[in-house]
């Protein structure tokens, strides 16, 4: 699965787990304004697998204790953003 995803020149993931019909992605971004961008990127390519539940955090690029966005995207429900 993480094969799917790249690394863009701006953006890089840090870590991608799946258990249980659900999708992780942590993400690191020079510019994680752009985060509803960021995870419409990661879900497209996965969104046919069949998760219940994608979870995308995106935190600002060398700062691993930033700030951060998560995006939520369900099949019901698209995508939720909450920010920490």
């Amino acid at each position: 699965i993480v094969d799917v995803i790249e690394d863009q020149p701006d953006w890089k993931v840090t870590a991608a787990n799946s258990a249980h019909r659900a999708f992780v992605v942590e993400v690191e971004a020079e510019h994680p304004e752009n985060g509803r961008h960021i995870a419409d990127e990661i879900v497209d390519p996965v969104r046919s697998k069949g998760y219940d539940e994608i979870l995308i955090y995106i935190r600002p690029l060398g700062k691993p204790d930033g700030p951060t966005r998560r995006f939520q995207w369900t099949p019901k429900d698209g995508f939720v953003e909450n920010n920490y």
